[in-house]
């Protein structure tokens, strides 16, 4: 039998869910947190499928504001993503910052790696 080609939409939704899987279970133990430097690799990992799936990331204009809204953690672990995504070096001329929490991150996809 002869699947159906997924549209556009759905297939740049499943990219993108692609990317999020990196930080599946976080907060479902004790030790998932980002507070263990070792579980710290799976933000590096989002990242690098961030990169990778650039063309989702643009079609659905994710800003680091709009991110933070579709990836769910515990609370203690969301301070510690978003300093560890605005350490991300995006250009030549410095970091994302928090007033520019708002630049799409396809702009700087390309760019991203932690220091």
């Amino acid at each position: 039998m002869r699947r159906k080609p997924l549209c556009h939409g759905k297939r740049r939704t499943e990219r993108l869910q692609y990317c999020f899987n990196e930080l599946s279970g976080l907060g479902q133990d004790a030790e998932l947190t980002l507070e263990d430097p070792g579980q710290q690799d799976r933000v590096d990992g989002f990242i690098d499928r961030l990169r990778q799936c650039k063309e989702s990331v643009a079609y659905f204009g994710l800003t680091l504001d709009s991110l933070l809204t579709r990836v769910v953690l515990p609370g203690k672990d969301q301070p510690i993503f978003l300093k560890m995504m605005q350490d991300i070096r995006v250009s030549r001329r410095g970091r994302l910052s928090t007033a520019s929490r708002t630049a799409p991150i396809c702009e700087v996809a390309v760019h991203m790696g932690r220091r």
